[in-house]
């Protein structure tokens, strides 16, 4: 494969993955910043579109230039984003004691889903029509994904013999770790290689290789070495999704989902407009593989890198700049003496604030559950539901 580096005259190193690493300072602010935010833009974008079907989503909202739909001209963020912030403040508390950052986290998840009744059984809806066209899920419910929480994890767990024990705790908190724990090991892993090593060090080939290495999944191991060779021929990521054999839909399978997400991500290692957009209009769980995809990219590249007009748009209520600010402040500084750590501090929850979103937020979900009820209850073409149907090879 050709060299993607952006600059030419600099040899792309051999990438190499440890979790006794420690990024500088100003490595763990870019990524800080550029995960936050690119998970959060890239979810606005996805959110009309998540839990149908791709060829629906293409009839109700379109296909590009991508913009916010959801609350028109708003970029609003949903459960994802807030559960990787809730993740980044639960660390604060645990003083670098996982079991603490589990029972912090356990607790925050808790009380974000008591008030979120009426979303949670939109969410549960949703999830169970898209289980009955693609087989299986791995989880659902609000907050349920724990592969967002990974990257989150990964950005603070340095210079520890290993991050194991942070995930676990993570999601053992929605999911089983039979299924969670190799996808989660893959994003956490392809973070540190969005924080550790600059744009222009960063090649699609190079990074696949290094994820190779690392994982200690076989079935893993075995997918990436599938997605290089897709990558060396310069497939999209919608023939790839189709080559996985999901074509009008991402499924709620966490495997899928870390496997796209990196993909989309090295397929378009430098454009994190392209990253975006060809995550969101794959449909079905398209919002955590945009997320995800978001977050991987906006780490490597820095916020500058996301395009102004969607960062501009950008609303995270009840948190407002300078909380966003400050949490990224608190990345950057990590990991603290010891004294620091006993005196440390997590930003402010607001939980009315987050009250009054999660009641407007209900409100849109609604609107948009209403306007796809029409276009979903008319028939697709014959040529159209032959594509979404399973071949006998994937029965």
């Amino acid at each position: 494969m050709p060299d993607m580096s952006l600059g030419a005259n600099i040899p792309n190193p051999v990438l190499s993955l440890s979790w006794e690493q420690t990024a500088i300072a100003f490595q763990r602010e870019r990524a800080a910043e550029g995960m936050i935010l690119g998970a959060a833009v890239a979810e606005s974008l996805a959110i009309p579109r998540n839990g149908v079907s791709k060829w629906t989503a293409l009839r109700v909202f379109g296909r590009s230039p991508l913009r916010f739909q959801f609350i028109p001209g708003v970029a609003i963020p949903g459960e994802h984003t807030h559960g990787l912030l809730m993740t980044l403040q639960a660390i604060f508390q645990s003083r670098v004691d996982h079991r603490l950052f589990g029972r912090f986290l356990r607790k925050r998840i808790g009380i974000y889903r008591s008030v979120r009744v009426v979303s949670h059984l939109w969410d549960l809806l949703a999830t169970r029509g898209l289980a009955r066209t693609q087989r299986r899920t791995d989880y659902c419910g609000v907050l349920g994904n724990p592969l967002v929480r990974a990257a989150a994890v990964s950005l603070l767990a340095q210079g520890a013999s290993n991050a194991r024990p942070w995930l676990e705790q993570s999601n053992q908190c929605t999911t089983s770790l039979e299924v969670s724990t190799a996808p989660s090991l893959l994003i956490a892993q392809a973070m540190q290689i969005a924080q550790l090593y600059e744009a222009n060090q960063l090649e699609g080939g190079s990074i696949l290789r290094c994820l190779m290495e690392s994982t200690d999944s076989a079935a893993i191991r075995s997918k990436l070495e599938q997605l290089a060779d897709y990558l060396s021929r310069r497939y999209s990521v919608a023939k790839v999704a189709k080559l996985m054999g999901y074509p009008d839909g991402i499924p709620r399978e966490l495997e899928v989902i870390a496997l796209l997400s990196v993909y989309s991500w090295v397929r378009h290692s430098h454009r994190y407009r392209l990253v975006v957009e060809r995550a969101v209009l794959l449909g079905g769980e398209c919002a955590a593989v945009a997320v995800l995809a978001g977050a991987l990219s906006g780490a490597s590249l820095g916020k500058k890198m996301i395009p102004p007009e969607w960062r501009k748009s950008l609303r995270l209520y009840p948190y407002d700049r300078e909380w966003i600010e400050n949490v990224i402040a608190r990345v950057k500084d990590w990991p603290h003496g010891v004294e620091d750590i006993q005196a440390a501090h997590s930003e402010p929850s607001y939980p009315i604030g987050q009250l009054i979103r999660n009641i407007g937020i209900g409100c849109f979900q609604l609107i948009h559950t209403a306007i796809r009820i029409p276009m979903a209850a008319l028939p697709r073409s014959r040529a159209r539901k032959e594509k979404s149907l399973p071949t006998q090879s994937q029965k």
